[in-house]
């Protein structure tokens, strides 16, 4: 298995001769409005992607796709128009409806536990994007767990996560990170994804499993960036366990 992270939480995974692309977020900077109750109103992505990546030529190589959750910065209509409606299309049960019946792929495959591709088990695990009350308002999220790399997805620190440590007992963890949150008060000021507590949180409790953070970088709610998490990792005495990728590099192969 090789993991290139894209941008933001796109992962293009090279995994028995063929590519899986996890949440794609290809489009044009600036494309989608900001996301809303941010005082920051830039227009998203916020940045290009990778000199040499083109959301063609991704598209292109992609032979399935696992998407976590529907909002646009993870399953975007840029790359819906750019992949082939016969690619297979794996998600959690509550988004299948619209993925089949709303945008138009013959193959989508729901993941309510496990599923099977190319030869690997696909284990679904939960999370909860912020705290309660705005976690519901969102909507669902899911993490997946292929081989021993746990990918977790638009989540906080919370019992879901630490069920699916727990659970898979993974070599290797990817979270979203960046410490996302509005600043209008829909969400009391909790960041709905993690924040480099929670980050650190996870590092110790899975000592054992190498930890990287993404999704930084190119949302108008995003809060930490690279440098701030560098830092915080260094000063806790974390930085031979936990990494944090530059856009377009392959930051695992296992």
């Amino acid at each position: 298995m090789q993991i290139q992270l894209i941008r933001h939480a796109t992962l293009f995974i090279h995994l028995n001769g063929k590519n899986l692309l996890v949440d794609p977020f290809l489009a044009n900077v600036g494309t989608f409005p900001p996301i809303p109750f941010t005082s920051d109103q830039t227009p998203i992505p916020l940045v290009a992607l990778p000199a040499g990546i083109t959301a063609t030529g991704v598209a292109a190589q992609t032979d399935a796709v696992l998407v976590t959750h529907m909002h646009q910065d993870h399953w975007d209509p840029h790359t819906q128009e750019l992949l082939s409606k016969s690619t297979p299309v794996y998600c959690q049960p509550a988004d299948e409806a619209t993925i089949r019946n709303e945008q138009g792929f013959a193959n989508v495959v729901p993941v309510s536990d496990t599923a099977s591709w190319n030869g690997v088990t696909i284990h679904r695990t939960n999370g909860r994007h912020g705290a309660p009350g705005i976690a519901e308002k969102i909507g669902p999220v899911s993490g997946y767990v292929l081989n021993d790399v746990y990918i977790a997805g638009d989540t906080i620190w919370c019992d879901d996560v630490r069920k699916a440590i727990d659970t898979y007992h993974p070599k290797h963890i990817v979270v979203n990170g960046g410490g996302g949150r509005m600043d209008l008060d829909q969400n009391g000021g909790h960041p709905i994804v993690m924040d480099i507590k929670d980050v650190i949180t996870v590092c110790k409790y899975a000592p054992e499993a190498k930890v990287y953070v993404v999704h930084l970088e190119n949302t108008n709610h995003s809060r930490e960036n690279r440098t701030d998490i560098r830092k915080a990792i260094t000063e806790a005495g974390l930085s031979a366990q936990c990494f944090v990728p530059a856009d377009g590099e392959i930051f695992l192969t296992v």
